[in-house]
């Protein structure tokens, strides 16, 4: 504090949430939060750009099926780069999954593939209908254990009582992310005899301090879980067309929503599906599986797709998912590597995210968006029989809303302790 005398003091204030003071040196004056404001926002026509180009999912023009992946495939095929058709050869046996042959929305019971996997038990070959209904298929061995196409799907990704009854029906009732305790009281997932997802490994950092780094509540006006879709523009450049995306409210995509991006066929929005899953006969499956990933989305941002789906919903006992944080960590900064990643966005369609630690960690590490596909099925089945006692339409909604107020919490709280 300056030793200055109150007769000579104008005016005392504290700088305020969202608010700025710039102090002007070379015109010797202090420059108020409206006027900087104003000025910045007066350079460009931003509210014309805006309302001429920014977009909403409801906004969206849509085609009847979703992006064929096999259109990626057969320029994976064409390629002259050995690791393009290496990565086509791979493919082989999933492209069948994501070839448009339509979505009945449905897990076919007698293949094993999850819901939204565009596939029919028609559209497979004849050896692939043999090797996905051979007796030594794990999914079949499920099935046999565990009739139900629901719980099947929740034992082939790793769902357990805990994880349904004080998670997913937990977070509904309450409204609020479950937590029993401050910080992780659980054994290290590294040290565990039992398989574990890829998610348990990771731990949240955050700032044990009086006042939290971001102050989510008191400084909502400025806080948002808000996300854009599509190419990013130049950040150094002021133009209409850096505004041409599509603004959503939460990276938590409803099973809808993320059908309305996977049939998109908008200026805004191009996307196309690519299956995350790895043979699991084959040596080295998992590396080259990712490899195959990086070389599909990149041919994707050579055919002007601004959006990649990578998708686990295919998933059986011969075609295993690639972790989704694996994979979209890997796609990510294999991207930024290649300096495309402002190219495209990743959206994340995984039968695996049910917690909120879940959804943090893979927007902390590269997804845009993540549509937790089974943990819709397991809320919805809930509801059916009564465990919640709301209609389903309701309980996806405060499932959504409370992942998105738990990621906005976690990230303002993040920091070193």
């Amino acid at each position: 504090v300056l030793p200055e005398e109150e007769d000579k003091i104008v005016r005392k204030d504290r700088l305020r949430p969202g608010r700025m003071l710039l102090v002007d040196t070379a015109a010797g004056r202090i420059v108020e939060d409206e006027e900087i404001k104003k000025t910045a926002a007066a350079a460009r026509p931003y509210k014309e750009w805006l309302a001429e180009n920014l977009k909403g999912l409801k906004d969206i023009k849509t085609a009847a099926n979703p992006t064929e992946f096999a259109s990626i495939w057969e320029d994976l095929k064409r390629s002259d780069n050995p690791r393009d058709i290496a990565a086509a050869k791979r493919f082989e046996g999933t492209a069948v999954l994501y070839g448009g042959q339509g979505n009945s929305g449905q897990w076919s019971e007698g293949t094993g593939i999850g819901r939204h996997s565009s596939v029919s038990e028609e559209s497979l070959s004849a050896q692939d209908n043999a090797q996905l209904k051979d007796k030594t298929d794990v999914t079949c061995h499920l099935k046999e254990k565990f009739p139900s196409a629901l719980l099947t799907k929740q034992k082939l990704f790793g769902y357990t009582t805990e994880d349904i009854n004080l998670v997913l029906k937990s977070i509904v009732e309450k409204a609020d992310d479950p937590v029993s305790s401050m910080g992780t009281d659980i054994p290290l997932a590294v040290l565990s005899s039992r398989s574990q997802l890829l998610f348990n490994y990771f731990k949240q950092l955050f700032a044990q301090v009086t006042n939290p780094p971001i102050d989510a509540i008191r400084e909502k006006i400025v806080t948002s879980a808000a996300i854009q879709l599509g190419t990013e523009g130049n950040l150094l450049i002021r133009n209409a067309q850096n505004c041409a995306v599509v603004h959503h409210g939460t990276p938590v995509l409803t099973v809808s929503e993320l059908d309305v991006v996977k049939r998109a066929e908008d200026a805004a929005l191009r996307a196309v599906v690519i299956p995350a899953l790895f043979r699991a006969d084959t040596p080295n499956a998992l590396k080259n599986a990712l490899d195959d990933v990086f070389a599909a989305a990149e041919t994707a941002i050579r055919k002007g797709r601004n959006v990649v789906v990578l998708s686990d919903a295919g998933a059986d006992g011969n075609r295993l998912p690639i972790p989704s944080l694996l994979a979209v960590s890997g796609l990510h900064h294999h991207l930024v590597r290649a300096g495309t990643r402002t190219k495209i966005s990743i959206v994340a369609e995984t039968f695996e995210a049910r917690e909120v630690h879940h959804f943090a960690a893979l927007v902390g590490f590269g997804a845009n968006a993540v549509c937790p596909v089974l943990a819709y099925d397991s809320i919805k089945d809930l509801c059916a029989k009564g465990a919640i006692a709301i209609p389903y339409e309701k309980a996806e909604k405060i499932y959504v809303d409370t992942v998105t107020k738990s990621i906005v919490k976690i990230i303002s709280k993040m920091g070193v302790s």
